[in-house]
């Protein structure tokens, strides 16, 4: 038990501070700068900007979840498992919040050798497949 207690604290000092960093880069990214910061605590309770997450509205709080999870899949694959899989992701988001989030998703090709998007809106890809 003690050992995996030591473990589990060696994860999380190194996962926290990595995830808030990326995930907050994400959030500005796909916000434009309008929300800047996430912050995970010990406990994996989520703030953004200082508010918790669970008192966002819908689209705040799907492109903070969305931020979260594709930092932390980079921060856990770190390239060993390059490749974004995102179904309905920007379907609460206006069209504005939903342009800037695909744009930022377009600049991960650069760390991501693939990247499927399933969308009913219709954000510039260099693929399209129209079922």
């Amino acid at each position: 038990k003690r050992a995996i207690d030591d473990a589990r604290a060696k994860i999380k000092a190194h996962l926290v501070p990595s995830l808030n960093k990326v995930a907050s880069h994400l959030l500005s990214k796909m916000t434009e700068g309008k929300m800047a910061k996430i912050e995970v605590d010990e406990d994996f309770d989520v703030k953004v900007d200082g508010q918790p997450i669970h008192t966002l509205s819908g689209s705040e709080k799907a492109v903070a979840n969305l931020a979260l999870r594709v930092g932390l899949g980079q921060v856990l694959t770190s390239r060993v498992f390059s490749v974004l899989l995102a179904d309905e992701i920007d379907a609460s988001m206006d069209d504005e919040r939903a342009e800037a989030t695909a744009e930022c998703i377009r600049s991960l090709a650069k760390s991501l050798d693939q990247i499927l998007l399933v969308s009913h809106k219709s954000p510039t890809a260099d693929h399209y497949v129209q079922l």
